[in-house]
């Protein structure tokens, strides 16, 4: 679907030749710019006054984060860009657009906070009926019967069949070991 955009740009008036995807963070949550090297390069770009046009699905979802959204409204009203979404295209120089560009951003957050609230709460309803399955601290293991063992409790270990089989040799003074195998 982002690819479909750059006919987008193409139909606003821009070449195809100077239209540029950057697609490195598809999948990424936009919670933060942290670890988002593509919008770490628009930022740099639009900075950069390399940038005419921000295309996006849904323009809000590129920074869900208000910092990172105002701080790329903010470049691109000084550098003369323009952001376009499905709903429209936004000059963030003009005070309407700003505000509606603004209260994307703000929903888009909020968004963000009701989807982190359903998922807490998705977890303690599993809790709740004993469904939540949590990863178990190095050193545990999970048991036929689903339970839990540190491997410094005294629990039964299963045996080790190449250890069982392996020859026992006496030694001289009748302590019993297994041979080593030689380094190699």
């Amino acid at each position: 679907m982002q690819y479909a955009l750059v006919d987008r740009a193409v139909s606003l008036g821009w070449p195809a030749s100077r239209v540029v995807v950057i697609d490195e963070d598809l999948g990424r949550s936009g919670a933060s710019a942290v670890a988002r090297s593509g919008f770490q390069r628009l930022v740099t770009e639009i900075g950069l006054d390399h940038v005419g046009l921000v295309l996006g699905i849904e323009m809000s979802c590129l920074a869900r984060s208000g910092k990172d959204w105002y701080q790329l409204i903010e470049l691109c009203a000084l550098s003369g860009a323009l952001l376009a979404d499905t709903d429209g295209v936004y000059d963030p120089a003009e005070h309407n657009d700003r505000l509606l560009l603004g209260l994307k951003g703000t929903m888009a957050e909020a968004e963000l906070h009701l989807i982190k609230q359903r998922m807490q709460a998705g977890r303690v309803n599993k809790a709740r009926r004993g469904e939540l399955a949590v990863p178990l601290p190095i050193g545990y293991a999970r048991r036929p019967d689903d339970a839990f063992r540190s491997s410094r409790w005294s629990w039964p270990t299963p045996p080790d069949h190449r250890r069982d089989r392996a020859p026992r040799i006496r030694s001289p003074g009748g302590a019993s070991r297994t041979p080593r195998r030689p380094h190699q």
